[in-house]
């Protein structure tokens, strides 16, 4: 994803704004508490230099075993093709 992000990238979160390292970090934590992630895009709205989409997704919680689905909702701000920042909220609904 990397190659994705333009010079200065912010990822907006509810802790504060984050920077791509800080991002990358907090996927890590993603992939080590859900495995076998799936995600199917529902809808997305594109108008100028934004982006948003609404995914449902689902994984298995690398603790129990147990099968999880969850909503979210992601936008971005484009420049020159790559993500200059973004917002996402991703929550489980079982």
């Amino acid at each position: 994803m990397a190659e994705l992000v333009a010079p200065g990238y912010v990822h907006h979160t509810p802790f504060g704004d984050w920077t791509f390292a800080q991002f990358r970090s907090g996927m890590e934590w993603v992939d080590a508490t859900f495995a076998g992630r799936s995600y199917r895009v529902e809808h997305v709205l594109v108008e100028g230099d934004r982006a948003a989409a609404a995914i449902a997704w689902s994984a298995t919680r690398t603790s129990d075993g147990s099968r999880v689905d969850g909503r979210g909702a992601y936008h971005c701000r484009l420049v020159d093709g790559l993500i200059a920042e973004d917002w996402d909220v991703f929550v489980p609904t079982a």
